[in-house]
């Protein structure tokens, strides 16, 4: 049953994805008249918190340090990044074909290191690795269309990063044209890369970062180097952080 959900959610973002593509001639129109969510292009926010569900087709990935991959997937997650102090915090649950794995995962640009928390053998373990990204609003959002999810009016922007070295795929975020929360994101890839997609979607978005979800537990004070041998690596890392790190 999961596999025709997630067949047919993808279907319908293939199917959907020309309604998301930049349009040039009504851009400018929108920001001078301060109609859109974001028209200096940045995002206004210190950070956020929210809950995620996302699912991937073959969809491309960093995994650790110089490793980039193709994946599907389907991913829970509760996620927090904080732009301000550049961290980020994520709980999630990752079913990477066909393995289930459980972690919690710390990001500090403040000393470029990663935290994975999970449990081995009923025994909390931590891993640490070092960041080769960073977690930043450094990035430009430009005005694409208006649609709607269901009856919500929405407005969706292209995402462009500065420091960006990605040029596999691209990334487009929708937004509630009321309030301008974060809605839904698909990530696209774009040749000379196979066909395939990512799409994310966020729930119970609060726009401020919770600082309680930054306290490392007592296994991470004292973590063991990761060992890309201790465990399949590319279900480490959260699928979603595509989105929110400069890479």
């Amino acid at each position: 049953m999961k596999q025709i959900f997630i067949i047919l959610l993808l279907s319908f973002a293939f199917n959907n994805i020309n309604a998301f593509l930049i349009q040039e001639n009504s851009l400018k129109n929108v920001e001078i008249n301060g109609q859109v969510c974001f028209p200096s292009g940045s995002i206004g926010i210190d950070g956020f918190y929210t809950n995620t569900i996302g699912v991937g087709d073959n969809g491309y990935f960093r995994t650790l340090p110089g490793e980039e991959q193709f994946y599907s997937y389907f991913e829970q997650s509760n996620l927090d990044i904080d732009f301000l102090n550049q961290r980020s915090y994520v709980y999630y649950v990752i079913n990477n074909e066909g393995e289930t794995s459980y972690f919690k995962s710390w990001a500090f640009t403040s000393n470029k290191t990663e935290y994975f928390a999970t449990a081995v053998n009923n025994v909390q373990v931590c891993f640490s690795a070092t960041m080769d990204y960073e977690i930043s609003s450094d990035f430009k959002l430009v005005y694409s269309t208006d649609c709607k999810i269901g009856t919500a009016p929405c407005e969706v922007f292209s995402v462009y990063s500065p420091q960006s070295t990605n040029t596999n795929t691209s990334e487009s975020i929708m937004v509630n044209k009321n309030d301008c929360s974060l809605m839904t994101s698909i990530t696209r890839n774009i040749p000379p890369a196979s066909p395939g997609m990512s799409l994310t979607n966020y729930l119970n978005f609060v726009p401020k970062s919770n600082p309680y979800n930054y306290a490392l537990p007592s296994a991470c004070l004292n973590p063991t180097p990761f060992n890309e041998n201790m465990f399949n690596k590319h279900l480490i890392r959260p699928k979603l952080f595509n989105l929110f790190s400069n890479n």
